[in-house]
């Protein structure tokens, strides 16, 4: 389990390549974005136009597997995974995501 800030921020960049090889490789145009949260808590964006139309659930279905491979004390640290579409990550956040 990460207990350092180096730590971290190499979990960080772990995860950003297995989004990017696993996932962002196979959806064109999809970006990939992972920053530190609160403490040790990491932050995941996904924008992709892989998502228009699909609901919440099944976009968790096509990214969580992926992140799944983390081993638990390190999938842990994740604390906020957003799925969107470029035109959902252009909305405030104020106006809420539809799923």
């Amino acid at each position: 389990m990460p207990r350092n800030k180096r730590e971290i921020k190499t979990l960080m960049q772990h995860i950003e390549q297995m989004l990017k090889a696993e996932f962002a490789a196979i959806q064109a145009g999809s970006e990939v974005h992972v920053s530190k949260g609160w403490n040790d808590n990491i932050h995941v964006l996904v924008v992709s136009h892989a998502f228009k139309g699909i609901p919440a659930k099944a976009r968790d279905d096509m990214v969580w597997p992926i992140l799944e491979k983390l081993p638990e004390t390190e999938m842990r640290h994740i604390s906020l995974c957003l799925l969107l579409t470029p035109e959902e990550a252009e909305t405030p956040f104020a106006t809420g995501i539809q799923s």
